[in-house]
Formats: C-alpha cells, sequence, structure tokens
C-alpha cells in the first residue's frame, strides 16, 4: 500500500499524503448514522422502527444482521491470525488451490468409457461408488459390486494418472480396507450405516483394532466423516457441522490410544454445501479452528497436517423438475466451497438428483470447476472472504 501511495503522487502530486489520500472524499458515519438513514426507509414504506425487521434470522437461530462494521469485529479473535497459519480458520495454504474431482457411476464397461472421456475433461481426480447400496451411502448412481472389477479401475485411474476415491457403506467400505486396499482415498464412514439404518453393520471392535494395526500402511485417507448425508437431510449449517464434528471427535475418542498427530492426516471430511452461499463459506472456515478446538482436547497444540476437507455440492437444494437451474445451484456451491477453503471438490452433474447423467451433464459439472480455475483464477486469491465483515 505504501509503495502504491508513493506512486500515486506523480499523477496527484497536490493530494494529501499517505492514508489520507482520496479518504477525504469519503468521510466515514457512524453506526448511529447508518441506523437512522434505515429507519427513515423504513419510514417511508410504513413500517416499524426495528432493525429485527429486516435481519436474516437463520434455521440456525442465528441472527444477521443487515449490515456490519469494522468495531463489530474487534471481539474475534482469529482477525488478526494469518492464511496458512495453524489453526488455518483464513486457509491451510496461501492460495485457495484445490483438487478438482469427477463422480463416476455405472457398471465396469460404462466406468471405462467414463474414464476415458474424463482424461480429455480436466479433473484430478475420480470417486467411484462401491458396493450394492446406493444413495445416500453413495452420492447417486449404480455402485461396482466386484471388487476384481473394481482393482481394474483402479488401475485404469493409475494410468490415466487420476487419484483414486472409494465411496460406500460402512459395511462394505470396510470389507475393501481388509483387502489391503492402501493407495486410494477411502471415504469409510465408520458410523454411516448406524445412522441410516439405527444399528452397525460390522463389527466396531474389529475396526479399531485395524486401525491399530494398519493406519500406518495407508498412503491416504481412509477414515472420514460423511457430513454430506447431515445437509441432504435439511440440517442447517450449524446443526449439520455440530453434528459433523461429534462424529469426527468421537472417532478420535476411539483411537486416542494411538499417535494422533500420525492419524490425522489419514482422516478426512466430505462437507456439502448448498445454496445458502456466505453461511457455507463461514461454515467450511469454522470447521477448521473448531477441529483444533476439538484436537487440543487431545492435547494437541499445533498439528501441521489437518484432516482433508471434501466438498460436495448439496442434492437437498437442486430442482427435480428443472434441471437446467441447478447448473446455477452447482456454481454457487463450487464458489462457496472454494471461498471456503477446502482441499478438493466434486460437482455433481445437474441431473444427480433424478439418479442420472449423461456425458453432458458429467462434462458441466467439470467446466463448472475449470471456469472458476482457469477463467476466474479464484485459485490464486489469498482467503478471499477475510476482512468481510459479513462473513467474519
Amino acid at each position: 500500500m505504501q509503495k502504491y501511495l508513493e506512486d500515486l503522487k506523480e499523477y496527484y502530486p497536490d493530494e494529501v499524503e499517505q492514508e489520507n489520500l482520496f479518504l477525504s472524499d469519503f468521510p466515514l458515519n457512524t453506526k448511529e448514522e447508518w441506523y437512522e438513514e434505515i429507519y427513515k426507509v423504513l419510514e417511508k414504506f410504513k413500517k416499524p422502527k426495528d432493525i429485527s425487521s429486516i435481519s436474516w434470522k437463520t434455521l440456525d437461530d442465528l441472527n444477521l444482521l443487515p449490515f456490519y462494521r469494522r468495531e463489530d469485529l474487534e471481539p474475534l479473535e482469529f482477525i488478526k491470525e494469518y492464511p496458512s497459519v495453524y489453526p488455518y480458520t483464513r486457509g491451510k495454504s496461501l492460495s485457495q488451490k484445490w483438487e478438482i474431482l469427477q463422480y463416476i457411476q455405472g457398471n465396469k464397461e460404462e466406468i471405462f468409457e467414463k474414464l476415458e472421456q474424463t482424461t480429455r475433461r480436466g479433473a484430478e481426480g475420480v470417486i467411484i461408488p462401491f458396493g450394492d447400496k446406493s444413495y445416500p451411502y453413495t452420492f447417486y448412481g449404480t455402485s461396482i459390486h466386484n471388487f476384481e472389477d473394481l482393482q481394474d479401475i483402479i488401475k485404469q485411474e493409475k494410468e490415466y494418472k487420476f487419484n483414486s476415491y472409494i465411496i460406500g457403506s460402512s459395511y462394505h467400505l470396510f470389507e475393501l480396507l481388509q483387502k489391503s486396499l492402501y493407495d486410494s482415498v477411502i471415504l469409510f464412514d465408520p458410523f454411516l450405516d448406524f445412522l441410516l439404518e439405527g444399528r452397525f453393520t460390522y463389527n466396531f471392535d474389529d475396526f479399531i483394532k485395524y486401525v491399530e494395526k494398519h493406519y500406518k500402511n495407508h498412503e491416504k485417507p481412509f477414515i472420514s466423516v460423511r457430513g454430506d448425508i447431515f445437509q441432504n437431510a435439511g440440517l442447517p449449517p450449524a446443526m449439520e457441522l455440530g453434528i459433523t464434528l461429534s462424529s469426527f471427535a468421537e472417532i478420535l475418542t476411539h483411537l486416542q490410544s494411538l499417535d494422533l498427530v500420525s492419524l490425522l492426516p489419514r482422516i478426512s471430511l466430505v462437507q456439502a454445501t448448498g445454496s445458502l452461499y456466505f453461511l457455507e463459506i463461514a461454515k467450511l472456515r469454522a470447521t477448521r479452528r473448531l477441529i483444533a478446538m476439538i484436537l487440543k482436547a487431545f492435547s494437541i497444540d499445533d498439528y501441521r497436517e489437518s484432516p482433508m476437507q471434501i466438498a460436495v455440492n448439496s442434492l437437498f437444494h437442486h430442482s427435480i423438475y428443472d434441471i437446467y437451474n441447478n447448473m446455477l445451484r452447482n456454481t454457487i456451491s463450487c464458489m462457496g466451497a472454494i471461498i471456503g477453503g477446502v482441499d478438493s471438490i466434486v460437482i455433481l452433474p445437474m441431473s444427480a438428483v433424478n439418479n442420472t447423467d449423461d456425458e453432458f451433464t458429467r462434462r458441466m459439472a467439470i467446466n463448472t470447476q475449470l471456469i472458476l480455475k482457469h477463467e476466474s483464477h479464484l485459485d490464486f486469491v489469498t482467503d478471499p472472504a477475510g476482512g468481510s465483515y459479513y462473513i467474519e
């Protein structure tokens, strides 16, 4: 800023110096003066002079005022923190770079065909559904049932240089873990089946024993918290986040005998982003700060590799009857995830809510991310939400 002001002197030699440059043209107004102007407008439209009449009360019972000022941020301790610095509220790095994922479903032959198409689309990773249980265990569509077929698909993904992700029920993904599948990201939520069916579909104690014995063999995350199911069930952001992080804390509680610092990079969080744009950004940023608070309870004060955050667009906010409007919803969801600072994003096709896709809808799902990355350059901005009084 100092250099910028110095450069301007050449063009505006008579202007006042330093930070006063231009500012005299824009006098500061007090909060009371703003309220007075708002009350005049309310009076004009014969509405009560009450700021709550134009405030937004969210489904989580949060009262959001129509405007905020710098002094509203003063009590917030994280305002003076930096991006890429613990506890990562403002992002894990100095950019918003993220991994572009594509979800591919179908039988083995269909998946091979879609993988070949995806090589030309710009994706960096692929998520494959496994098992005989469909949505909400998976995002939508048909899953691969046979382990040998899945191995062939993973081999093909490696040839195409895709990162491999696998999604499914607790029961089927635990089966995969026991087959020594160490080099794929496995979105295994140990509580998923219990939440959806009211019972464990596998032996939970066996899972604990497996992790204790094999967690260091896994190159990539193999334990996940499927927060997306809570949003798709209709929960508002704060409640969704609370339950998601409760699951995360419960996993750590059962595994606290291990070296949790080594275990954390092997855990991922799958979070849905919907149409509540600013709330979704705040939710994803708050996730990292709340994780740091949870870890402090486990005597971890400064972790270097936090759990991977994967974002997927929420189907709860999709239209069944007007799928082309879902392209707009997908864009809002994707931007919220990017600005929120996640590691990886999968945008489902606009027809996914109808349990279908085709080459066009899959291509549009990828293009949503490509435009935001390579044309809007959102990946070059450091914490674009930082300083927004409303989001903070």
